[in-house]
């Protein structure tokens, strides 16, 4: 009942897996799409295609200790019906024996009656012979009638007795001859059974050399399935390393995946913002043409004025080198003033 719970127990497990193996290939195609992990994607084929044949042979040994189970279930069921047919053959081997014991007691016992009766019946006898000699030698002597009538009613009285004796001695051989037909029926049923139970030993012998040879050859796929059971765990234990370093590959993807889509948003951002730009630039150079060409005008302006601002500034030096010529000459004049003024004063003072 065990091995049937655990073979259920691996069937629902082989069945629970089907979704996470459905899960596996997603992630696995999701895997191929990307170049990064192709190294990953290769081992884990590799892992998954060993699992699977490997999971592929444990069914199968599944499916032949599954029908050997069977099979032996059903010599289970034969060595049972035979075990039961023995038991019940001894009980009635048994019963047999307890009536053939009694018929045997029976038997015996009327025997003894028999003998019993053929005594009483043989003194039965004597004892009437005795009384007819006795009667016989009272009517030779002439005894009184009297006493002929007692004997001849004694008389009588045991031949009743020996009659009635007689019958049961009948009764009794006929009971005896009929037990001992019984018992002799009873003698060849006990030995049929006996042939019939050494027959069923015989069967029952060769159906447990044949349960031990499939006890052999179960323990022996039972000793397969448990090492197919331990490569399948160990195999599993990898896959579960594997896929715990599949989930955190996947969550680094996610992690990925939400950067890239966040460079994305960035990266359209940008492009809008370049875009943008780049209309501004336009507009800037547009804007800078225009400048450029102002500047250039202003720049031939600024040349034209700094010409003439350099003429204006030669003007200007030429003035200021008149203006301090005059400027001297208006000093030498100031203190000729002076001077002409300090004489003037002199001469109206001396006045």
């Amino acid at each position: 009942m065990d091995d049937e719970e655990e073979f259920g127990a691996a069937i629902t497990i082989g069945s629970e897996t089907t979704e996470a193996e459905k899960e596996f290939e997603k992630v696995l195609e999701q895997m191929r799409e990307s170049e990064g992990l192709k190294l990953y994607t290769d081992v884990y084929t590799k892992l998954y295609d060993s699992y699977y044949k490997m999971k592929e042979e444990n069914f199968k040994h599944q499916e032949r200790i599954s029908y050997l189970q069977g099979k032996l279930g059903r010599y289970d069921t034969v060595v049972s019906e035979y075990l039961t047919e023995i038991s019940d053959s001894a009980k009635t081997i048994e019963q047999l024996r307890a009536e053939i014991d009694e018929a045997r007691s029976l038997a015996d016992a009327m025997h003894s009656r028999e003998l019993a009766g053929v005594e009483s019946l043989e003194t039965m006898k004597k004892t009437v012979a005795r009384l007819e000699k006795e009667l016989d030698a009272r009517k030779k002597a002439g005894d009184d009638d009297a006493g002929a009538t007692s004997a001849v009613k004694e008389k009588e009285k045991f031949e009743k007795e020996k009659a009635r004796l007689q019958g049961e001695l009948d009764g009794a051989t006929h009971r005896l001859t009929n037990a001992l037909s019984y018992i002799e029926e009873l003698e060849q049923r006990n030995t049929h059974a006996e042939e019939s139970i050494a027959k069923l030993e015989e069967q029952l012998e060769e159906a447990d050399n044949n349960s031990v040879r499939q006890n052999r050859l179960v323990e022996h796929l039972k000793s397969e399935n448990n090492l197919m059971k331990s490569e399948v765990e160990r195999r599993g234990a990898t896959i579960g390393s594997l896929n715990d370093k599949l989930s955190r590959t996947e969550k680094f993807l996610e992690r990925r995946d939400k950067q890239l889509k966040d460079m994305g948003m960035k990266l359209e951002q940008a492009q809008l913002e370049q875009e943008a730009a780049s209309t501004k630039a336009a507009q800037l150079r547009d804007q800078l043409d225009n400048t450029n060409a102002e500047f250039d005008k202003t720049k031939q302006t600024l040349i034209n004025t700094s010409k003439e601002l350099k003429n204006t500034i030669d003007d200007g030096n030429r003035l200021r080198n008149e203006v301090s010529k005059l400027t001297k000459t208006g000093l030498q004049h100031m203190k000729k003033f002076q001077l002409l003024e300090q004489a003037k004063a002199g001469v109206e003072t001396d006045r």
